[in-house]
This record gives structure tokens, C-alpha cells and sequence, in this order.
């Protein structure tokens, strides 16, 4: 996972990231930029299909606990048991920049 994908997800999905908000679940402030890559790697080795969503990205959900909270407004801030990472293409050839990653239960 790139630098720039990492200060993404930062900026997004942690409190007091410039884009982080009420509909957004969040990193735990203990999730190292090494944790990101490790959940990143996890979700790439997971069995978890990869589904095209409606921006034209691939998204997968995998379970990954203990790392984040669901959005205040759409989980009540609950923890979140799983991880969606979200990237630009998926397949043969291999899976390209990191969108976003963030705590998300379905």
C-alpha cells in the first residue's frame, strides 16, 4: 500500500482527519500506518469476493475485528467486526492503487 493511500485513509477514516465525519467508521488512533498494510494484506488473502460498487470500484468486506468503530451515524459507533477495502481494478492484472479502507460492518 502506497504512502499516498495511507494519508488517505488518515485523513478519512481517523478522528480528526480533515474528511472524517458522522457517516464514515473509523481507525482506532492505536492503527499504525504497518497495521493499514496489514489489514490491506489480510483482506488480499481473504476468500471475500470482490464486487465492482456503483463508483466504478472494486470493494471487498472481510472480517477483521478489533481495529475500528462503526459510523456514529449509521453503526452507532459499535465496533466493527469487519474491514472494507476499496481499490481502482482487481483481477489478472493484479490490484491496482488503494481508493480507501475502512471499519464497516454490513
Amino acid at each position: 500500500m502506497t504512502l499516498r493511500a495511507i494519508n488517505n485513509i488518515r485523513d478519512s477514516h481517523f478522528q480528526g482527519g480533515t474528511k472524517a465525519d458522522q457517516t464514515k467508521g473509523l481507525f482506532l488512533p492505536s492503527v499504525t500506518n504497518k497495521t493499514l498494510s496489514q489489514i490491506y494484506d489480510a483482506g488480499l488473502s481473504d476468500a471475500s469476493a470482490w464486487k465492482l460498487n456503483s463508483s466504478g470500484y472494486y470493494e471487498k468486506t472481510f472480517p477483521y475485528a478489533n481495529v475500528g468503530l462503526r459510523s456514529e451515524k449509521y453503526g452507532n459507533s459499535l465496533p466493527s467486526t469487519q474491514v472494507t477495502i476499496v481499490v481502482e481494478r482487481c483481477g489478472a492484472n493484479g490490484y491496482n492503487e488503494v481508493v480507501t479502507m475502512y471499519p464497516a460492518d454490513k
